[in-house]
């Protein structure tokens, strides 16, 4: 069972029970010492990271917090993907030009899939307009 201050992996859900597969999850808790915070540099793109408290050193000298970054949210969900923020950004731009691309063909899965017979699963997240 998770208490309050425990994060989560992936795989559980906010009772501590492991999710079926395919099933997407997010932690919604985590440690007293990680905090979220977001790396903004101006250009309205926000990267999550999690800031984990250092204790001070020997000297007792303070640290900074060590900041990693976030793998977790709706861009950990491989089926999902990330919602198209920057479409707007690219249309306006006029340089690029919508096409609707190839068909599926067994041998970009590898040789192994012609072997087999059978491709990997289909990309299901939402297709480009």
């Amino acid at each position: 069972m998770s208490t309050p201050n425990e994060q989560l992996s992936p795989a559980q859900n906010q009772s501590g029970n492991v999710l079926p597969e395919g099933k997407p999850a997010t932690a919604t808790r985590s440690l007293a010492s990680h905090a979220l915070a977001f790396i903004d540099d101006g250009s309205g793109i926000r990267v999550p990271v999690t800031e984990i408290s250092l204790e001070p050193s020997p000297n007792g000298d303070a640290n900074p917090p060590f900041r990693t970054y976030r793998t977790a949210g709706p861009g950990s969900d491989p089926v999902r993907g990330l919602p198209p923020f920057r479409a707007a950004w690219i249309a306006g731009r006029g340089d690029t030009e919508a096409y609707s691309g190839r068909g599926r063909n067994l041998l970009d899965d590898g040789r192994s899939a012609v072997r087999r017979g059978a491709a990997s699963a289909e990309w299901n997240g939402r297709a480009r307009p």
